[in-house]
């Protein structure tokens, strides 16, 4: 029953395996399930200091991931992606989204990792780290170079653009 749905996003990701092994464990997103919240977390690029970051929350005895079969380098993240984003070295477009708040999808991008977006004709928001993830869905796009967060409640979306 669709009829009490008031805002609906899909997210699809494909990511080649340039960190760890090509199983379920490391696909996108990477789903990090607490008490009361579900983060979900989607990235192309590379953290290059993944390991160092994770490791040392390790010797600190913090909580990073259920997941102990991830070895890919979002492992890092839901300890530090709220915490402090500019520990993270590299470049890379992270989304990540949870669940008490499903509406609002935090987007991160850090060095020469592309990022664009555009509109179809129902306009309806696309982003892409590559442009021909676009072309098909518009004749135009935009190069994003800056961090933001975007409420999807709110349809002036374009105001950023």
């Amino acid at each position: 029953i669709f009829k009490n749905i008031e805002v609906s996003s899909i997210i699809s990701h494909t990511r080649w395996a340039s960190v760890g092994n090509v199983n379920l464990s490391n696909c996108h997103p990477l789903i990090n399930r607490g008490t009361k919240n579900i983060e979900f977390f989607y990235m192309n690029g590379d953290i290059l200091n993944y390991q160092h970051i994770y490791n040392s929350n390790l010797k600190k005895k913090i909580n990073i991931l259920e997941d102990e079969n991830c070895s890919n380098d979002l492992k890092c993240l839901p300890n530090e992606y709220k915490k402090n984003k500019k520990k993270l070295n590299g470049s890379f477009v992270i989304v990540n989204h949870n669940s008490l708040n499903l509406q609002n999808i935090n987007i991160n991008k850090t060095g020469s990792q592309g990022f664009y977006s555009t509109y179809n004709n129902d306009d309806d928001c696309f982003f892409s780290s590559d442009v021909y993830g676009l072309v098909n869905k518009s004749n135009y796009f935009y190069s994003l170079n800056f961090t933001f967060d975007c409420n999807f409640s709110n349809k002036n979306f374009k105001s950023f653009l």
